[in-house]
C-alpha cells in the first residue's frame, strides 16, 4: 500500500537522477553552456538523496506532516553532498577534461578561467619538449587564489543553515540524525580533497 502511495515520486525521483547524470555528460561536453544556478538544479540529484527518502517512506509506518517540508529538507542535504564532492574532487577532474564540478563551472561564469583555457590544456601535448604555454596547474591556481572553495563552502553552510530551519519546523518527524549524516559526510570529503 505504501508502495503504491509513493511508486510515481520515486520513478520521478530517479529519472531527475538520470537526468542529473546526462546534464553532468553534456557539461563535459560543452561547458561554454553551463551556468552554476542549472548545476546547482540538475546535478545535485546525482547524489539520489530523494530517491533514497522515497524507499524510507515505503517502508516507515510513519507519515510526515508535510511532505513537501521533508523533501525541502533532503533537497539541502542532496546539495550539501554535492557540494562536498565538488570540492573535494574538481583538481582530478579538471586533468581528466571533466568540467562539470560546482568549482569550474563557477570559474567558467565568473571569469576565473575560460572555456578555451580549458581546450588548450586538453589538447596540449602532454610531453615537456612542447610545453603549452598554459597548464591545469595554472588553470587550478588561479581557481584555488580567486576562493571559489570558500564560496562554494559559504552555500554549503547556508544549506546548512535553511535545513535547520526546515528541522524546526518539521513538527511529525526528528531530522537530527539526518543532518548529523550529512555532517559527517562533509567531514569526509574535506579530509579527501586531493585523494580521490
Amino acid at each position: 500500500q505504501r508502495y503504491e502511495r509513493y511508486k510515481d515520486l520515486f520513478r520521478y525521483d530517479v529519472r531527475q537522477a538520470i537526468n542529473g547524470i546526462r546534464y553532468s555528460d553534456f557539461v563535459i561536453s560543452h561547458p561554454e553552456f553551463a551556468t552554476f544556478a542549472e548545476l546547482k538544479r540538475h546535478e545535485a540529484h546525482n547524489m539520489g538523496m530523494l530517491g533514497y527518502a522515497d524507499v524510507d517512506l515505503m517502508y516507515s509506518s510513519e507519515t510526515p506532516d508535510s511532505l513537501q517540508l521533508l523533501r525541502k529538507a533532503v533537497e539541502h542535504g542532496q546539495q550539501m553532498a554535492r557540494i562536498g564532492n565538488w570540492v573535494s574532487t574538481w583538481r582530478r577532474e579538471i586533468q581528466e577534461g571533466d568540467y562539470s564540478s560546482g568549482v569550474v563551472v563557477y570559474a567558467l561564469e565568473h571569469d576565473i578561467v575560460a572555456v578555451e583555457e580549458l581546450r588548450a590544456c586538453d589538447s596540449a601535448p602532454k610531453t615537456a619538449v612542447d610545453a603549452p604555454a598554459i597548464t591545469y596547474d595554472d588553470l587550478i591556481e588561479r581557481i584555488e587564489q580567486a576562493g571559489v572553495r570558500d564560496a562554494l563552502l559559504n552555500l554549503w553552510n547556508a544549506n546548512y543553515r535553511s535545513l535547520c530551519e526546515v528541522d524546526a519546523e518539521l513538527a511529525s518527524m526528528d531530522l537530527t540524525p539526518f543532518i548529523e549524516g550529512i555532517e559527517e559526510v562533509h567531514r569526509y570529503h574535506l579530509a579527501s580533497t586531493g585523494l580521490k
